[in-house]
């Protein structure tokens, strides 16, 4: 990635952009740039939390097996907020609808 710089995946694909640390703790993200694969857990507990996904093709909707918010669309910016319910290891993935 030094020589040859990121791939475009990466670069245009969805993105997680925001998560509250350390209340969210994140051991995955990674796109296929189309879809965005998380995993998340919690510091302590069981809790709702709230993440913000980016890079989402603008106007473009989009599932998320896994979250509570399972139906999302993007602004006109390619954002949106993503409710999840976190009870040990939670997996999320989001793909175009």
């Amino acid at each position: 990635m030094v020589v040859e710089g990121l791939p475009d995946i990466y670069r245009h694909g969805p993105r997680l952009s925001e998560a509250n640390y350390p209340e969210v703790l994140v051991s995955r993200a990674v796109t296929d740039g189309a879809a965005l694969e998380l995993v998340l857990y919690p510091d302590e507990g069981n809790k709702r939390v709230s993440v913000g996904l980016d890079q989402l093709l603008p106007g473009k909707s989009y599932r998320a097996p896994g979250a509570v918010t399972q139906d999302l669309l993007a602004d006109p910016f390619g954002r949106s907020t993503l409710i999840v319910d976190l009870q040990g290891r939670q997996e999320v993935r989001i793909v175009p609808a």
